[in-house]
């Protein structure tokens, strides 16, 4: 894609998160062939480094763990602590430093999500939360449906970094 060489060089971790989310996908997947726990233990490490990168992570790192349950489901519950915990502590363990700076900087392990940020200057502060509120203007579930068409009649909306390079 011609916009990959434009936006790479951008300071944004989308390219990374995402190859630490297909890199912890393909592990898992290996994992379940051959079931050899070190796959398992990878894509824990690569879940934790996409979930230090970007908080989108989040949810991917629950697939993995519901994809380890799934596959594990019928081995009872020995087995299944067996491979579920040791993925949970790698991931939680690789991704822990980003979590603990951002509680130690501005003592909101999620900022800003969990409503940290006292340390910051208050201006800064509402300008930053005011940004965040009303990046993609999703508000209702009708906004969630219509983001497709929202993304491709109104790009600017999504885009801070270069609006003119989101055309379709």
């Amino acid at each position: 894609m011609p916009i990959l060489g434009i936006a790479a060089p951008m300071a944004n971790v989308d390219f990374s998160w995402a190859s630490f989310e297909v890199l912890a996908i393909y592990s898992a997947v290996v994992w379940k062939g051959s079931r050899n726990p070190r796959w398992l233990l990878l894509s824990g490490a690569f879940a934790g480094l996409g979930m230090g990168s970007k908080y989108l992570a989040l949810p991917g790192t629950a697939a993995l763990g519901l994809f380890v349950a799934w596959y594990c489901r019928g081995c009872g519950l020995r087995s299944l602590l067996k491979q579920l915990v040791p993925f949970t502590v790698v991931t939680i363990a690789v991704a822990s430093p980003w979590y603990a700076k951002n509680w130690l900087w501005h003592g909101d392990p999620l900022f800003p999500f969990l409503g940290g940020g006292q340390r910051l200057d208050s201006g800064r502060m509402s300008v930053f939360l005011a940004h965040i509120k009303t990046y993609g203007g999703v508000r209702s579930v009708t906004d969630w449906l219509t983001i497709p068409f929202r993304l491709y009649f109104d790009p600017s909306q999504f885009s801070e970094i270069a609006p003119h390079l989101s055309q379709p």
